[in-house]
C-alpha cells in the first residue's frame, strides 16, 4: 500500500472541502469531521461543496455554529419524525411517503432560516458554500454559473440571494421518497443523484482539496426480514397456496442473492449509481494530480519549467485550476439511524453521539496519516 505524502498546511493555504451525500448518517458523521477539523486547528476552507445531508454540516461550518448544531442533533427531540413526517396513505401517490419538517427543528435551535441563509451569503467572501441539486427536467440552458451538465445545478452563496440559497439547500436534500422541492417553478430532487461526492467542485481554484465521503451500503430487501414480516402482516391469507408460493419464491431468490422484489432492484441500481459516481470523482482527481506530478518531473529533468508551464496552460489549463486532494472515506456506523417508510425506531442520544464520534475518529485517523496532527 502506497502511503500518502505528508501535507504542509499553513494559515495561508486556501482549501476546498467536499461533503458527500448520505442522509442522516452523513449529516452526523460530517459534523464529527468538521469538529475534528476545528480541534486540529486547520484554517476554515475557502469553499465548501456539499450535497444532500452533507449540506447541513457544511452550513454549520460556514456559520461557525458547530457546537449549537451538535446540541440540536443530540437533543432528545431530534428524531426521524422531526426530519420527515409521514404522508397519509391516500396522498402517497401524489406527494411521496414523507414531507420534510427539519426546517422547524432548525429554527427552534438556530434561528430564522432566511436570516441564516442571508448570513451564509454574507460570509461567502470568506467561505463560499456550493450546493448541488438535481433538476427533474433537463436544464436546457438554464444551468447556473460555469456548470454545463444538464442534469445538475450548482448554487454558490456568492452568486445567490438568501431566498434562492435557502431553496437550494432544501432542493439538494429532497429525499427520494419525499415530494420533489420546487425552486423557481422547477422540480428538484436530492443532489446526490447527480453528484454524490462533489470533490471536483471543491478542488477548483484552491491550493488543496479535502473530501469527506460516505460510502453507502444499501442492504438488500431480503436482508431485512421482508418475507417473515409479510407473512405476519398477511396473517391467514399467507396460507393461501398462491400467496404462499410467492413468499416462498421471494425467500428462495433472496437466499440466492437475486433481487426478490422490484424495490430491491431499484435499491441496487441506486447503489450502483452512487458507487460509480464516487469512483469517477476520486479517479478524476487522482489523474489530475498524477499528470501535474509528471509535468513537474519533466520540468525538472529538462530544466525548462517556463516552457512546460506555457504548454500546460495552452493545452491542459484544467491542470492548473484543479488542486491536489485527499479523501476521507467513511461508511455506516453501528448506530443504525435509519428512516423507514412508515415506522422508525426512536434514536437515543448515545446512538447519535456514536455516529458523530465515528466521523470524528475517521477524520483524526486520516489527519494523522497525512502528518497534520
Amino acid at each position: 500500500m502506497v502511503r500518502p505524502r505528508l501535507l504542509s498546511i499553513t494559515d495561508d493555504t486556501e482549501m476546498g472541502f467536499a461533503i458527500s451525500g448520505g442522509g442522516i448518517e452523513i449529516f452526523l458523521q460530517s459534523m464529527g469531521c468538521i469538529l475534528a477539523w476545528r480541534d486540529v486547528g486547520l484554517p476554515k476552507p475557502k469553499q465548501i461543496a456539499a450535497t444532500s445531508g452533507g449540506v447541513f454540516a457544511g452550513v454549520a461550518m460556514v456559520l461557525g455554529r458547530e457546537d449549537e448544531t451538535l446540541e440540536m442533533i443530540l437533543d432528545v427531540d431530534f428524531q426521524s419524525d422531526q426530519i420527515f413526517t409521514k404522508v397519509p396513505w391516500r396522498e402517497v401517490p401524489l406527494k411521496g411517503f414523507h414531507q420534510s419538517v427539519l426546517g422547524e427543528h432548525i429554527e427552534r435551535h438556530l434561528g430564522d432560516l432566511l436570516e441564516l441563509s442571508a448570513e451564509i451569503c454574507r460570509r461567502s467572501a470568506t467561505t463560499d458554500m456550493i450546493v448541488v441539486a438535481a433538476p427533474l427536467r433537463r436544464s436546457a440552458g438554464l444551468v447556473r454559473g460555469s456548470n454545463r451538465r444538464p442534469f445538475e445545478e450548482h448554487f454558490r452563496a456568492s452568486e445567490c440571494d438568501p431566498q434562492t440559497m435557502l431553496d437550494a439547500i432544501w432542493a439538494s436534500s429532497a429525499m427520494p421518497s419525499a415530494y420533489p422541492y420546487i425552486l423557481d417553478g422547477r422540480p428538484y430532487i436530492d443532489g446526490g443523484f447527480s453528484r454524490w461526492y462533489p470533490l471536483g467542485l471543491a478542488c477548483k481554484g484552491v491550493d488543496l482539496g479535502i473530501g469527506f465521503c460516505y460510502q453507502i451500503d444499501i442492504p438488500k430487501f431480503s436482508d431485512s426480514m421482508l418475507v417473515p414480516q409479510l407473512r405476519r402482516w398477511l396473517g391467514v391469507t399467507a396460507r393461501i397456496p398462491k400467496i404462499r408460493d410467492i413468499l416462498d419464491e421471494m425467500e428462495n431468490r433472496g437466499r440466492a442473492n437475486l433481487p426478490p422484489t422490484y424495490f430491491d432492484v431499484y435499491m441496487r441500481i441506486i447503489k450502483a449509481h452512487i458507487w460509480r459516481d464516487m469512483e469517477i470523482e476520486e479517479t478524476w482527481a487522482v489523474r489530475q494530480e498524477s499528470q501535474r506530478d509528471m509535468l513537474r518531473q519533466i520540468a525538472e529533468e529538462t530544466g525548462m519549467p517556463g516552457i512546460v508551464q506555457k504548454a500546460m496552460l495552452e493545452h491542459a489549463p484544467h491542470l492548473e485550476q484543479i488542486a491536489p486532494h485527499r479523501s476521507i472515506f467513511t461508511s455506516a456506523s453501528d448506530a443504525d439511524l435509519n428512516i423507514s417508510l412508515r415506522k422508525s425506531r426512536p434514536w437515543t442520544v448515545a446512538q447519535k453521539q456514536s455516529v458523530v464520534d465515528h466521523g470524528y475518529q475517521q477524520t483524526i485517523t486520516m489527519f494523522s496519516e497525512w502528518g497534520i496532527v
